[in-house]
C-alpha cells in the first residue's frame, strides 16, 4: 500500500527552480479568465499505482487540504483556482516508458472549499497562473509500493 499520510503538510519552503528536483511538491494556480493561451501536445500518462491506493490518496488529500493547518501560510483561494499535488513514484520493472514517474492529484476550489478534479495539464496551463508552490512534507511511504498491474489487489 502507498497511502498518503493524513499528517501531510504543505510548506512554501521551496524556490521555483527547486521544484524539478523535489520528489513531492504542490503548486497553487489562480484562475485567469483572460489568459486565453492555447496549447497542444502529447500527454504523458501518469505513473501506474494501485487504484485502491489512488482513490484513498485522493480522499485523504481532499480532507487534509480543506483543514486550516494544511499549509504553512494562507493560500486565499478563489472560485475555480486549482491546486496540483505531485508525488514521485518508483518505476516498476517492465513499466511502459510512456508512463511518467509521477502521480498528480488536482483539486479545484468551488463554493468555498477544495473538491477533487480530474488532472488536466493543458486546462490548467491555458487558464491559470502559478501563484504559490512548495514542498510536501510527510508524504507517502513507498516501501510497500505496488502498481495497478500487480496481481494482488
Amino acid at each position: 500500500m502507498c497511502r498518503v499520510s493524513n499528517q501531510i503538510k504543505f510548506c512554501t519552503c521551496a524556490k521555483p527552480d527547486e521544484l524539478a528536483q523535489l520528489k513531492s511538491y504542490w503548486v497553487f494556480h489562480s484562475f485567469d479568465q483572460d489568459k486565453g493561451i492555447h496549447m497542444m501536445g502529447r500527454p504523458l500518462f501518469p505513473a501506474s499505482i494501485d487504484l485502491k491506493d489512488d482513490a484513498a490518496n485522493k480522499k485523504i488529500l481532499l480532507v487534509r487540504i480543506n483543514e486550516p493547518d494544511a499549509f504553512d501560510m494562507p493560500l486565499s483561494p478563489k472560485e475555480r483556482d486549482a491546486l496540483i499535488i505531485v508525488f514521485e513514484v518508483p518505476r516498476q520493472k517492465g513499466e511502459y516508458m510512456d508512463h511518467g514517474s509521477f502521480v498528480r492529484y488536482q483539486f479545484q476550489f468551488k463554493a468555498g472549499k477544495w473538491v477533487t478534479h480530474h488532472y488536466k495539464y493543458f486546462e490548467v496551463e491555458c487558464t491559470h497562473n502559478e501563484e504559490k508552490w512548495g514542498k510536501v512534507v510527510a508524504e507517502i511511504d513507498w516501501s510497500t509500493f505496488r502498481n495497478r498491474n500487480d496481481n494482488h489487489f
